[in-house]
């Protein structure tokens, strides 16, 4: 339950609420606000709490990058994906980031913990929607009559599933990971024992 929000606190959620609005429209998330965004943020918590808070504005960013953009690097050096094909510009990271800055690196898990269920979630419901399920069912029963090649020939994309999927706006789970970290942190913070 919110009970007041502090300066830092209302410009972190300015900056994800203005990331989500642009990336709806536009599917970017423009430096000028990432990065002036964190500039800001280090030189508030540095007004509000001196070398303090610019500390934790700065292990906010890092801690936010790390979290990001480590397991990407993992799984290209494992040769899960390769991101060459992908037009990656990682403004959802540099985002969230700037969000670590104003929030520091406790705050910044909580929103980051809240974000992954709303992105997890809507993205478990745009697969069940978008999957074949006659494909699917076709391709069961094959499996379990005993024709189990066929059943997996079918597992390669059709014409119709290699089209170019539509690219998916990040942002806006990311303020909604804002809004839920501030409107869950006492539960939060007493679930974790944090005090």
């Amino acid at each position: 339950m919110i009970t007041s929000l502090t300066l830092l606190q209302i410009c972190a959620l300015l900056v994800a609420i203005s990331g989500a609005t642009t990336d709806l429209f536009t599917h970017k998330i423009p430096n000028r606000l990432t990065f002036s965004a964190a500039v800001i943020a280090c030189l508030m918590q540095f007004a509000q709490h001196s070398w303090y808070g610019l500390i934790a504005a700065v292990s906010g960013w890092l801690l936010a990058v790390t979290i990001c953009v480590l397991p990407l690097f993992i799984v290209q050096w494992l040769g899960l994906i390769n991101t060459d094909e992908q037009n990656l510009g990682f403004g959802d990271v540099k985002l969230i980031a700037a969000i670590g800055a104003f929030l520091g690196p406790v705050e910044l898990l909580f929103v980051y913990l809240y974000f992954s269920f709303i992105f997890g979630g809507t993205h478990c419901v745009r697969i069940i929607w978008d999957m074949p399920w006659k494909k699917v069912g076709l391709m069961l029963k094959l499996f379990f009559s005993g024709q189990k090649a066929q059943a997996i020939k079918m597992l390669a994309p059709g014409p119709k599933e290699r089209k170019v999927k539509k690219p998916v706006p990040i942002a806006p789970a990311i303020a909604g990971g804002v809004i839920l970290a501030f409107l869950l942190d006492t539960p939060t913070r007493q679930f974790f024992g944090i005090g």
